[in-house]
């Protein structure tokens, strides 16, 4: 290993160079979706004392970045707050260098009132993402969702009047019980309403969920992968056939309309999080936020320690980036790798991909390796081939 693995992990700083993003996490729903596994509470009462906790962080925190391109506010759902609390929000982010190109909001859509949302615009806000999940009322009611079909299709509309031109909305597929026929269907009204943005997501069963619990009870069905392999590739050639770009495994835009903060991700920009079980990632390091309220709150107000930290590894970069990069249309940057972690990784990297059994499906040209879209349902179990163990 040492003679692929320098000894010494020359990656210089990118905090204070590298453009990055700024994600939020806003910890409160008003009810907990069966399936969702994020970090999240329904006292709904504890709101302001989080708000007050967020900006003290933000404060205390603003030598940390060289210059903001994105801002995320997630969760959660960040609907929840008032417009008055992500102005206060905002007003703090300010301490940072920004050269903003996108501000992006979650939010439920029982929450985009037309007050509401013409009040983020006038914020500053530029992209909304709106957790639709399904057009299907009998999902939503299973889901645990707050919202109906109803609150749904009047959104293109609220958005645009609130002077919204960017927006993402996401969908789940593999749905038990769902034909493809009604997956069709749902894809259909997206491309009618010329929504600019899907995310797309296959039904998942987490650990500790109450779908876990119903599968283990036998109330609901467990997905079925070939249903959902099917359900992908349909989604995939039905949209691209529309004029949206598949960017990344779960990804599709219009032109101009990709996520900037999500790209960031990938691409390894650095990023700060603020809120609990908030990640920041600076290149080098990656630290992540308790994933509790009162802790967190706790931990700002008292100054004590709120966080764990790890110190990366040539390893953990590596396989981050063949990781990252695989699940995208992008690939995986050579010459990046390269300049970040040396040549012998690289290296190592096509010497990976010529002994694996499947060397043919890895795509190598103009100094990047991807994988063919046909491949994009089964992109982590291979990139998880090539890993630097």
């Amino acid at each position: 290993m040492s003679d692929i693995i320098p000894q010494e992990f020359n990656l210089q700083n990118v905090l204070t160079h590298t453009p990055g993003g700024i994600y939020l996490h806003i910890p409160f729903c008003r009810k907990a979706c069966s399936y969702c596994d994020f970090h999240f509470s329904t006292k709904v009462s504890g709101v302001e004392d989080f708000v007050r906790a967020l900006l003290k962080e933000i404060h205390n925190r603003s030598w940390e970045y060289g210059s903001v391109q994105t801002i995320y506010f997630g969760g959660g759902t960040p609907s929840l707050l008032s417009l008055t609390q992500v102005e206060q929000i905002l007003n703090a982010l300010s301490r940072f260098p920004l050269e903003l190109k996108e501000v992006t909001f979650e939010m439920n859509p029982d929450d985009a009132d037309s007050e509401y949302l013409s009040g983020l615009r006038s914020l500053g806000i530029n992209r909304l993402s709106v957790g639709f999940q399904s057009l299907r009322d009998h999902d939503l009611a299973w889901m645990g969702r707050t919202h109906r079909n109803s609150d749904i299709i009047s959104i293109p509309e609220k958005v645009a009047k609130a002077g919204f031109d960017n927006y993402t909305v996401d969908f789940i597929f593999g749905m038990p019980g769902m034909k493809m026929s009604e997956w069709i269907h749902q894809l259909e009204w997206a491309i009618g309403q010329a929504i600019p943005h899907l995310s797309l997501y296959a039904l998942t069963v987490e650990q500790k969920t109450l779908l876990h619990h119903w599968i283990k009870k036998g109330v609901v069905s467990a997905p079925v992968e070939d249903q959902q392999e099917s359900e992908f590739f349909a989604a995939h050639d039905f949209l691209t056939s529309s004029g949206y770009e598949h960017y990344e495994v779960s990804n599709y835009g219009l032109p101009g309309k990709t996520a900037i903060h999500n790209q960031s991700y990938w691409s390894g920009k650095p990023y700060l999080g603020f809120g609990p079980s908030a990640h920041s990632y600076s290149g080098k390091t990656r630290r992540w936020n308790v994933a509790n309220n009162a802790m967190y709150i706790k931990g700002v107000n008292e100054g004590a320690v709120f966080f764990e930290e790890e110190h990366l590894s040539p390893k953990d970069v590596f396989n981050e980036m063949v990781m990252m990069g695989l699940r995208t249309k992008m690939g995986v940057n050579l010459e990046m790798m390269e300049k970040r972690l040396g040549r012998n990784l690289v290296d190592y990297l096509l010497k990976a991909i010529e002994k694996h059994p499947r060397n043919e499906v890895f795509l190598v040209f103009e100094n990047r390796v991807f994988l063919p879209f046909d491949l994009w349902f089964q992109a982590d179990g291979l990139a998880a081939d090539l890993f630097f163990v």
